[in-house]
């Protein structure tokens, strides 16, 4: 017996799916290059540049702090890049033709997954920063701010989280009822 042809729809999942495999895998790549070059821009000289890119007012910083700053303000990221991973991985499994896969529900919960730590981490990562912006002052001073950024992040990785724990349940039941017959 030989394999039918691919359908039209099927190719297009493919090559669609082989698009975003990387544009994802190019997304994991930029946050660590940007972080490691705005680090290294930082130290040539007569530039002084706070976390978010611009110009800092006021005496320049210790390149320590400013390093560390960076640094724990990426914390974040690594779980949006450990998400675009699953996602990735997700969009693999279409590409290659497994379009009905178990696999793909613990994908997309575990992209929920990172979308929540993300959101729940960017306000924590915000107060470190802005403590360590202070170090060295007359008084360390914290700031905490939950944006509607941080809450839409949220929301949406809970709904991914939930689709993809419907999804597994659902490949489970699919699997019990297989087996009953």
């Amino acid at each position: 017996m030989h394999a039918l042809p691919a359908s039209p729809q099927l190719r297009r999942i493919r090559t669609v799916s082989l698009v975003l495999k990387w544009a994802c895998a190019v997304g994991m790549i930029a946050p660590p290059l940007f972080t490691l070059g705005a680090i290294a821009a930082m130290h040539y000289p007569g530039t002084v540049w706070d976390l978010n890119g611009v110009p800092a007012d006021g005496p320049p910083r210790e390149p320590l702090l400013m390093d560390l700053e960076w640094v724990v303000g990426f914390l974040p990221a690594i779980a949006l890049i450990w998400g675009l991973n699953q996602l990735r991985l997700l969009f693999s499994g279409f590409a290659e033709g497994r379009i009905f896969s178990a696999d793909h529900a613990t994908h997309l919960l575990r992209f929920g997954k990172a979308l929540l730590v993300y959101a729940i981490a960017c306000p924590l990562v915000g107060m470190a920063t802005s403590t360590i912006r202070t170090i060295g002052e007359e008084q360390l001073k914290t700031t905490f701010n939950i944006s509607t950024d941080d809450a839409q992040v949220a929301l949406v990785g809970f709904f991914f989280y939930v689709l993809g724990w419907v999804f597994r349940e659902g490949a489970r039941l699919a699997e019990e009822n297989a087996q009953i017959v």
